[in-house]
């Protein structure tokens, strides 16, 4: 059976309905540090972004897309005032992302990198992708392979020659010479594709030390030791890739694993013979060199929009590289590239960025009666260092109209200890009135520190328990205290790095008891081992609405997922209502937390991830959104059980009761509907909206 129906849709870019909540995403509730307001405070921070160039909204201008690969995040910024969008790609995407157009449709495409080489994803519009190349392969002479790439390594991706097709560079597996790959395609076929051949061994005739980033030049392939595989002692260089002016040769921009500065090599020769004659080895010599804590990467993109490009650097060492650091150099050359260093926190500067992960939890620090935010963190690195801290957002508004103050960002001086990771709990632990807390650790154990303040007066903590009932979780101990069985003692729920959940009960009246112990609560897991989670770092939170327990759990994914109406489940296995809660995914390692911060009786919603920043969602009243609604004719068939939709770029369908409670999902263009009759949500995710459609069967 075939049906064919006008129905009303909704476009819900930022704003989602269904069920008993509806949340808007919001950039506008105030935050400001030392008497400045951060105008990016809600965008959700950046670690290690690569950034590219494309005209997303197709005014002629380019704008600034970012891959931060802490955890695998996208996000846009359009126009000269660079205003924010997240990007949701259901797409393998890792280590590094290039946007380049490989088949001259004025489409970006996608390379990302792979183990040991390249993946190519084609965009066929409305910036939506299909997959063209799971590993590139190049013609090596006597046999074709994979194009290596090292798995530290950035090529270089650009037209070498001047024939309108991607050529590429990458370092050979010793980390010594660099590689040139030809692209054939339109030699061979006139159009422009993915079709190279190994071209020289030692393009430019230079050669990069073993252990350290010297650069020689007048090198040659007979130099070059071909039968060395798996890389030398030093394995892993970025290369960028400088043009000037069309017709010019390319230059490089190279920066090493272990070193802290750029080489600038200049190409002496042309387009058809590259040949390296000069090197800046303390670029920009002339200005103000890079000098970056680790394995810096050159981002060149035009950022003012200006027409001439710029410099964006950061570090590509996601473990130890400084990760709230992003250099601007701006192209003031009129005649050649001139890069003149601009800031070394260019957006972040704006942003609440806490270094790597944002673990945010509601707390009353002063006991003014307002809702303040305590945030925990996996570290900032700064030149090596690597150290957690707390931070506290103060809420400087009122009951009806929040807006914070960051007081500080080393709340009681975590930064003199050695830890890596403090993750936040807040509750009345020993009954006397005020607010006790426990900070979650990376060895799986818990700190205690009891709050001796008197009452009505601002935190007092000191440490009480170094190990805290002797809880040890395994690694990445995630606690929450709430009163889960409703028998008014507070129990303790506890996330830990392989994705499950363990439930200590209260055992007594009085004060606390956690020998109970419940191991995978409710069987809840955030791992997936088909989407590659394979450890899930599960970070819990319960909370109250309309007299029912929910619980919301974050996790490695970067989706939330969510248990709703618990109740009657918490001794059993609960349902998965919300695999990705209202849609809320932005980058990895997700930590929800929710409760009305301007009482309307309409929960907030805020989510920490793994780039260090924080999204704010705003409650709505679910039954007044303000959704925008227009009219198309939607083409769907229905044969049997299964429900077919026939529109583009289909990333994934959600169906959804009449509750809102999550039934099924599909990465396809169907899904399958219950035998039961009765009112449907089926909604609809593309590249650009998601769509929800009313179902009556």
């Amino acid at each position: 059976m075939r049906i064919c129906l006008t129905i009303s849709f909704l476009h819900l870019f930022n704003t989602f309905s269904i069920g008993q909540f509806s949340f808007e995403r919001n950039y506008d509730v105030s935050v400001t540090q030392n008497n400045r307001t951060l105008t990016r405070a809600w965008e959700g921070g950046l670690n290690y972004p690569i950034f590219s160039n494309l005209d997303f909204d197709n005014n002629g201008k380019q704008d600034l897309i970012a891959f931060d690969k802490s955890g695998n995040r996208m996000i846009l910024f359009t126009n000269e005032q660079l205003i924010f969008q997240p990007i949701r790609l259901e797409l393998s995407l890792d280590k590094w992302v290039l946007l380049r157009d490989f088949n001259c449709d004025n489409l970006p495409d996608i390379f990302t990198g792979t183990s040991g080489g390249i993946r190519v994803y084609k965009n066929i519009g409305n910036f939506s992708f299909e997959l063209e190349s799971t590993i590139l392969k190049s013609n090596l002479g006597d046999f074709t392979s994979s194009l290596f790439v090292s798995v530290e390594d950035i090529p270089g991706i650009i037209d070498m020659d001047g024939d309108g097709d991607l050529d590429i560079l990458t370092f050979e597996n010793s980390g010594t010479y660099i590689e040139l790959h030809r692209n054939l395609s339109i030699e061979n076929s006139g159009n422009c594709g993915l079709d190279f051949k190994l071209e020289s061994s030692c393009w430019g005739n230079f050669s990069e030390d073993a252990t350290t980033n010297e650069i020689y030049l007048n090198q040659n392939c007979s130099q070059n030791n071909l039968t060395i595989l798996g890389g030398g002692e030093h394995a892993g260089s970025t290369i960028s890739t400088i043009q000037y002016e069309v017709d010019a040769p390319i230059d490089l921009l190279i920066g090493d694993i272990s070193f802290n500065n750029l080489n600038y090599l200049t190409n002496g020769g042309s387009q058809s013979v590259g040949k390296i004659t000069h090197i800046d080895d303390n670029f920009p010599s002339y200005d103000n060199p890079v000098d970056l804590y680790i394995f810096p990467y050159a981002s060149h993109v035009d950022v003012n929009q200006d027409s001439k490009k710029d410099l964006l650097i950061t570090s590509t060492n996601s473990l130890i590289g400084n990760n709230k650091e992003i250099s601007y150099y701006k192209n003031i050359g009129i005649y050649q590239d001139t890069f003149s260093f601009q800031t070394n926190s260019f957006l972040i500067e704006d942003m609440l960025d806490f270094g790597t992960g944002a673990y945010p939890v509601w707390v009353d620090e002063n006991q003014d009666g307002l809702k303040d935010i305590l945030v925990g963190n996996n570290a900032n690195n700064k030149n090596g260092n690597r150290k957690a801290t707390l931070s506290l957002l103060r809420n400087v508004g009122t009951q009806n109209d929040p807006s914070f103050e960051l007081i500080t960002e080393d709340y009681l001086n975590f930064s003199s200890y050695d830890e890596q990771y403090l993750y936040p709990a807040v509750g009345d632990l020993d009954k006397d009135g005020d607010d006790d807390l426990l900070l979650g650790l990376q060895n799986g154990k818990i700190l205690y520190l009891n709050n001796q303040a008197q009452a009505y007066m601002p935190y007092d903590l000191t440490i009480a328990s170094a190990e805290f009932e002797n809880i040890d979780v395994g690694n990445y101990a995630a606690p929450v205290l709430f009163d889960v069985n409703g028998d008014s003692a507070i129990d303790l729920t506890v996330g830990e790095q392989n994705g499950s959940l363990f439930y200590f009960e209260n055992q007594s009246e009085e004060n606390y008891d956690y020998s109970l112990v419940v191991e995978n609560f409710g069987e809840v897991s955030t791992q997936n081992f088909s989407e590659g989670i394979f450890f899930g770092y599960s970070t819990p939170y319960f909370f109250n609405h309309n007299g029912s327990l929910n619980l919301l759990v974050g996790g490695e994914s970067g989706k939330t997922q969510g248990y709703m109406s618990i109740e009657d489940e918490i001794s059993s296995t609960l349902q998965l209502d919300f695999s990705d809660f209202y849609n809320t995914q932005d980058g990895g390692f997700s930590k929800p937390l929710i409760g009305d911060l301007n009482g309307d009786h309409n929960p907030e919603l805020i989510i920490g991830n793994q780039s260090g920043g924080l999204a704010l969602y705003i409650g709505l009243d679910p039954e007044n959104t303000n959704e925008i609604k227009t009219s198309q004719e939607v083409h769907f068939e229905i044969f049997e059980n299964t429900l077919k939709l026939h529109l583009e770029s289909i990333q994934k369908i959600e169906l959804m009761d009449l509750n809102g409670k999550l039934i099924t999902t599909s990465q396809k263009n169907q899904i399958f509907l219950p035998e039961t009759r009765g009112v449907f949500f089926v909604i609809a995710e593309t590249s650009s909206e998601r769509i929800t459609i009313k179902i009556l069967r």
